[in-house]
């Protein structure tokens, strides 16, 4: 970094007509130089981490969508719901029961098909195994899959409507409400024993789209109505069982998983070292949140910069990541930006990429119109003064993902660097100094 600065005050002592920056110039009066390169290698592989956790996170994610290059992905919700309290009206009379759950306005895929959501039991406590905090994005638990608690067919709005409200079944409902009335249940470990939660689910045959609903105790709840009567007229009257959303360990999850048998990832697999290269698939690496698809790429050979006589350090460093028009829609739309972390040899991930002020790097999606470009800018002049001052000649290797990549199921391919049109590349400035004569 201070070899950076001290260039930034050399051409900052002349003028402006003493300096242009063309490849290879040297600056006036100075014995720097400066080489601007665009022809490093860059090698894209596609992987799949063998599980997504799961954090307590903002969000309920049902539904699903097939297309034709990640295949069928869906989202099941698991929710423990509790109740507010314990105390009904002795002389309350039950009437309904309903689930409520509010749109977070995320949604995705096309939202003009009808879809149908069924809710069943959960037969088991929700928590995570062997005394985990977290669940995973593979985790599943044992429902009652034969019987339903209820069903709704709707039209999806995610963006304009309030709520889906699907009503359950009213012998479970009375169930709920007499042992709470009759004090037969009277606190959460009471309940816990009777009732485990609920799994909604969409229905098989609909593909439609993923949505998102709130886990915000005020909108997102199972509700039981009842009526006290009165001599005039009853009044009406309901209890709320809410989702928990700040214990520990969670106590709600996604189940989200990819059916890609038919597609051209079906080569991919649980097995997070299993690296397909961008060549057998179709010159382009893959990104799919949920489900934990990820590229891996690699600069082989950044240390060629070596090579170069005198010494000299990396002032800037972009890589350009382009994608095809066609690869997204207003349906299957890109993410603003993917936030960049370095991986080991075993695909984990060792840790974000940082600039040199500690803030986190990320690819920011632009477009220039007049030339029909769209690519993410990834700024990687740290990794590359890191990589270059490394003694090591072990890779670190970056990968991208969105900043939901637990909560939503986003996807994106982007181009390697042998694709026809908007290949990748490496845009680097390469300042020499003290170089023999």
């Amino acid at each position: 970094m201070w070899l950076a600065l001290l260039i930034l005050a050399v051409i900052a002592c002349n003028t402006a007509d003493d300096i242009t920056l063309e490849a290879g110039e040297t600056f006036t009066d100075t014995n720097v130089r400066v080489l601007k390169l665009d022809t490093f290698d860059l090698e894209f592989t596609t992987f799949k981490f063998d599980s997504v956790q799961m954090p307590l996170g903002d969000r309920i994610l049902v539904g699903n969508y097939t297309d034709e290059t990640f295949g069928k992905t869906s989202s099941q919700s698991f929710i423990e719901m509790i109740p507010e309290s314990y105390d009904i009206d002795n002389e309350g009379v039950y009437d309904s029961i309903v689930l409520i759950m509010a749109y977070d306005n995320y949604y995705y895929n096309d939202t003009l098909n009808q879809m149908t959501f069924d809710v069943h039991e959960v037969t088991e406590r929700i928590e995570p195994y062997n005394d985990e905090t977290y669940f995973y994005n593979t985790s599943t638990l044992n429902y009652n899959e034969n019987e339903t608690l209820g069903s709704h067919s709707f039209m999806p709005r995610p963006m304009d409507g309030d709520s889906i409200r699907i009503k359950l079944d009213d012998e479970f409902g009375y169930n709920l409400f007499d042992q709470i009335q009759g004090n037969d249940i009277t606190d959460l470990d009471e309940f816990r024993e009777n009732f485990k939660g609920i799994t909604v689910k969409s229905q098989d045959n609909t593909n439609g789209s993923v949505l998102g609903f709130s886990v915000d105790t005020e909108e997102t709840m199972i509700r039981v109505y009842y009526r006290v009567p009165e001599d005039v007229s009853d009044i009406e009257q309901y209890f709320d069982l809410i989702i928990s959303a700040t214990s520990t360990p969670a106590t709600y999850f996604n189940h989200i998983e990819a059916d890609r048998s038919s597609t051209i990832l079906a080569s991919i697999t649980n097995d997070q070292e299993n690296l397909i290269s961008s060549e057998d698939l179709d010159n382009a690496a893959y990104i799919q949140a949920g489900v934990g698809i990820a590229p891996r790429i690699r600069i082989p050979n950044l240390k060629s910069l070596y090579e170069i006589d005198g010494d000299g350090s990396v002032l800037n460093a972009v890589m350009k990541i382009y994608v095809n028009s066609e690869n997204f829609s207003d349906q299957l739309f890109l993410n603003d930006s993917l936030y960049a972390n370095t991986l080991d040899r075993h695909m984990d991930i060792s840790e974000e990429i940082t600039d040199y002020s500690g803030s986190s790097v990320f690819g920011t999606l632009l477009e220039n119109s007049e030339f029909s470009e769209i690519y993410y800018s990834l700024p990687l002049t740290t990794y590359t003064d890191v990589i270059l001052s490394s003694e090591s000649d072990e890779d670190l290797y970056i990968t991208l993902i969105p900043s939901e990549y637990e909560s939503s199921v986003n996807r994106t391919i982007l181009n390697d660097d042998e694709t026809n049109n908007y290949t990748a590349v490496l845009e680097l400035t390469y300042v020499i100094y003290n170089e023999e004569d």
